[in-house]
């Protein structure tokens, strides 16, 4: 197994905002849980489905507390953020579309947005030898 990174973008909120949701308005994807359809029908409206499969295509996933596959959480167990996975480190135009889209949700909902961070994930494996 090779060491690799993995993207996190965290955002965060002064109020509690449902990941699910907020992340399906600003790429178009679902969990396994399906919770979000609605903003992802929005965000096929606005900008078309193939903008959603490029997003796919690096999105990482999380595992939530009920084995369901997320491409989000909420930020360090606190509900007052978002945190987006990515496989791959998402391009500058793509982070712009999602705090462009992040901004116009949280407005909506009366929620403030406090910050954007891009976080790097670094994974690391060791073998160890049997004792």
């Amino acid at each position: 197994m090779e060491n690799h990174s993995e993207w996190i973008l965290a955002i965060e909120t002064d109020k509690p905002v449902w990941h699910e949701r907020l992340t399906a308005y600003c790429t178009g994807l679902v969990g396994e849980n399906e919770e979000g359809r609605d903003e992802q029908q929005i965000f096929i409206e606005d900008l078309g489905e193939e903008k959603m499969e490029d997003f796919f295509h690096e999105q990482g996933m999380y595992i939530d507390d009920h084995g369901c596959h997320q491409p989000s959480s909420n930020c360090f167990d606190r509900e007052e953020g978002v945190m987006l996975y990515f496989c791959e480190r998402p391009s500058k135009e793509k982070l712009v579309l999602i705090k462009a889209r992040a901004d116009a949700y949280c407005f909506n909902d009366e929620i403030e947005i406090l910050g954007f961070r891009l976080i790097e994930k670094i994974v690391q494996y060791i073998e160890l030898e049997e004792e």
